[in-house]
């Protein structure tokens, strides 16, 4: 009688776990359904083009203060540089060992 009674709890369980595993499926599909809307709307909404070189207009004013130009350039090296910030102080070394290195290339 043991037996039959041990039988028959698998039995009981598994119409129990399918509904689990159907249920985590549901909402794993949900997810990734919220996740396709989502990075679609996103996509949708920044239709403009990339204007790398509006971008660069912006950076560099002709009113911009340069340190240096060099001739000929296809890329600007923008620096911003304020000495209260601490950050900045303490990238400023780095840059002019790089304007050292390059001298009028930079």
């Amino acid at each position: 009688m043991s037996r039959a009674t041990r039988n028959s709890t698998p039995s009981s369980d598994t119409p129990r776990r399918l509904s689990n595993t159907t249920l985590s499926l549901l909402i794993a599909g949900l997810f990734v359904l919220v996740v396709a809307v989502l990075f679609g709307l996103t996509r949708l909404g920044s239709d403009t083009p990339d204007n790398s070189s509006e971008a660069a207009s912006v950076a560099v004013r002709d009113n911009s203060h340069r340190l240096s130009t060099a001739p000929g350039a296809t890329v600007n090296f923008v620096e911003f540089l304020d000495f209260e910030c601490e950050a900045c102080g303490a990238v400023y070394p780095a840059i002019e060992q790089l304007r050292q290195q390059y001298g009028d290339r930079v």
